[in-house]
């Protein structure tokens, strides 16, 4: 692929992401998702919805942090060769570039709620069943060799169990805010890269002004 051909490719993925389709979407997951609490869940059994919640809010994560590498790679194809003086576009251009970087180093930080959220209510609801074993026993006669297996499920009754469930729920609850808050910030990452980028458009796309040129035309 050419380095033009490269331009239009990374010019139209641009266009679509500065769009406010993705923000129309996010907004519609949020009222969807995120509007009626934390959904309830029994303490001994998977929470099925809030686990779609926490997955609903990586995918947003995923899928900004790929959408800001876009616009990064579309920012850094119209900086122009640095000259003496007019650089003013061009310092326009490196402070969106730093916001996205930021921006997107932010949001990866996001990504292990689902693995964590998993490992501390399973450590509590661990706590909650109690354990099982299982033993087998072998007996030889004249008939010859029986086995017995014994299966046994202890379950910890010291008074702790209203507590344990009380755990699970605070831990549901907490990862529903966390999820939530995701996608807000998701919205916010968005909706704050759209506005620097469409308010200082004529500087990003042409930072030498009309006479100095860009890397290609506006797709605005």
């Amino acid at each position: 692929m050419s380095l033009k051909s490269f331009q239009t490719k990374i010019q139209k993925q641009a266009a679509a992401i500065l769009d406010t389709a993705t923000l129309t979407k996010l907004e519609t997951a949020l009222t969807e998702k995120f509007s009626t609490g934390c959904p309830e869940g029994a303490p001994d059994q998977e929470n099925g919805p809030l686990l779609e919640c926490l997955k609903l809010s990586r995918e947003a994560v995923t899928q900004a942090i790929s959408d800001l590498g876009v616009l990064e790679q579309y920012i850094t194809l119209l900086v122009p060769q640095m000259e003496d003086g007019n650089n003013f576009g061009v310092t326009i251009q490196l402070a969106v570039l730093k916001q996205l970087k930021e921006t997107a180093e932010s949001l990866e930080k996001d990504l292990g709620t689902v693995p964590t959220y998993c490992k501390e209510r399973a450590d509590v609801m661990d706590k909650f069943l109690g354990s099982s074993s299982e033993s087998v026993k072998e007996e030889t006669n004249d008939e010859g060799t029986k086995k017995t297996t014994t299966k046994e499920q202890s379950t910890k009754s010291n008074g702790a169990e209203s507590h344990r469930k009380e755990a699970v729920l605070a831990i549901d609850i907490q990862y529903y805010t966390v999820a939530k808050n995701t996608m807000q910030k998701v919205m916010t990452a968005y909706l704050s890269i759209i506005d620097f980028v469409v308010k200082n458009k004529d500087k990003i796309e042409m930072p030498k002004g009309s006479s100095g040129g860009s890397g290609y035309s506006s797709m605005y």
